[in-house]
């Protein structure tokens, strides 16, 4: 009779943490909701500079819809260039700012730095752009 009532408390409490694990597997997989994003411009032509300058380029943009905007990461694709980011979360109708910053150390002639955006947005990245010539 022990091992009965043993047992049966063992399958209700497994069950019972099972059921548990899949309302939070739940919880953590639903997405946000899908917001959108709008910059004023994606592409920054910094023109012809001196190699060893260092460029600042300002990317506004406006979450233009109805639900929180959610900048999940700015990635740019040279270790050359850092970034700052206003705000991760943006409530509808706010402005933000994203902020690329280039060393030109050690570079000559045209240069095409990207940085890569990941956001809560039906394209779910956004591709910025900054050129220059360096000499």
């Amino acid at each position: 009779m022990k091992k009965i009532n043993v047992l049966l408390l063992l399958i209700v409490l497994v069950g019972c943490g099972q059921k548990k694990g899949e309302e939070v597997e739940k919880k953590i997989a639903q997405p946000a909701p899908i917001a959108s994003i709008s910059f004023d411009t994606k592409i920054l032509d910094m023109g012809s500079v001196t190699e060893g300058d260092t460029l600042v380029a300002k990317f506004n943009f406006v979450n233009n819809s109805r639900n929180d905007l959610l900048i999940e990461y700015v990635n740019p694709d040279c270790i050359c260039t850092t970034f700052t980011l206003s705000d991760k979360k943006l409530r509808p109708g706010k402005n933000g700012l994203i902020t690329l910053v280039l060393d030109t150390h050690g570079k000559r002639g045209p240069q095409r730095i990207y940085a890569v955006v990941k956001a809560n947005t039906k394209s779910k990245f956004h591709r910025l752009l900054m050129k220059v010539n360096v000499n």
